[in-house]
């Protein structure tokens, strides 16, 4: 067929079921798995993709601190290596679940007060007219 062993065959589809591509229905076989689908036009947040599923969304903020760039984040065009950064870490809940963690870092003259973060991020970036697209 296609040249493989069927060994290789069952070790990759094992592999694809361990990442989440693929679902194992006993007796009825095995699937790609439903993924969460977002819209192209618009970049949205965890809280509105969760919202919109119908789940209350959360977050338990680990880390929200500000601190000097890295070497790396410095050259990127946004930050400068005389300014400071938000450290952004935290598990992300969706229905009181964890779901995801998640770490950012953003520009702080974009995001003024770490005391005003909620459950979204892009909230008060877009208060301050800084919502990613």
């Amino acid at each position: 067929m296609a040249g493989l062993s069927r060994v290789t065959v069952r070790k990759g589809i094992e592999q694809l079921i361990e990442e989440g591509v693929l679902v194992r229905q006993q007796g009825s076989g095995t699937f790609v798995a439903s993924r969460i689908k977002a819209p192209g036009s618009k970049l949205s947040s965890f809280s509105d993709e969760t919202r919109s599923r119908g789940e209350a969304p959360g977050v338990v903020w680990i880390n929200n601190t500000y601190a000097q760039p890295t070497e790396e984040e410095a050259a990127s065009p946004e930050v400068s290596a005389s300014a400071k950064v938000a450290r952004l870490g935290g598990v992300r809940l969706a229905g009181g679940e964890p779901l995801a963690i998640e770490h950012a870092v953003i520009p702080a003259q974009f995001l003024p007060d770490l005391d005003m973060l909620g459950d979204s991020v892009y909230e008060p970036l877009d208060r301050h007219g800084f919502r990613p697209t």
